[in-house]
């Protein structure tokens, strides 16, 4: 029974994260505020599953958990607007180069640290084992949601997108020969 409730979870999950992932790549818009949100819900229920928290410790976890979530989804947003200066900058060949990169380092420093005082915050609510089972389970889960953008890159590459890739391709190899 134990095994069954499980798996029927489990293959709930799974199910959740591809429909999320069919539904962001159909939406074909990775930063929209629905798809972010649908992710959001699925991994926190995932985690929870993982972890084996009981209502009490999920809800001070979610509480912790949620807070730094959005730290860091501020500090991201700062991130790319940094980077797309950066990315501007460089193609007008600026005098900002040095600036831009000086504060794209700095955020990256403080987003390490939020990210470090989140673990060490979140370790004192966990036990050993739960703080664990979050760690592998950060870990599994980026990897299957990659997996999937991979795949579904790879099947488009296959398609629509094999030959604007090819033109790409030609014209670096040009530029690089050219220089």
């Amino acid at each position: 029974m134990n095994n069954t409730k499980v798996t029927l979870i489990s293959f709930f999950i799974i199910s959740c994260v591809f429909l999320f992932a069919n539904d962001l790549l159909a939406q074909k818009n990775i930063h929209s505020p629905k798809a972010k949100e649908r992710m959001d819900m699925v991994k926190k229920m995932k985690m929870i599953e993982a972890m084996e928290l009981n209502e009490t410790k999920s809800e001070k976890f979610l509480v912790k958990f949620n807070s730094y979530s959005k730290q860091l989804d501020e500090k991201r947003k700062q991130q790319q607007e940094l980077v797309d200066k950066l990315n501007d900058a460089v193609k007008n060949n600026s005098k900002e180069l040095s600036s831009l990169t000086e504060q794209l380092l700095n955020l990256q420093n403080e987003i390490s640290k939020i990210n470090y005082n989140k673990f060490q915050e979140l370790r004192g609510i966990l036990s050993e084992i739960e703080f664990a089972k979050y760690l592998i389970f950060e870990n599994k889960f980026m990897r299957e949601v990659f997996s999937c953008f991979m795949n579904y890159n790879n099947d488009e590459v296959k398609g629509k997108k094999a030959g604007k890739m090819k033109k790409d391709t030609d014209k670096i190899r040009k530029e690089n020969k050219n220089n």
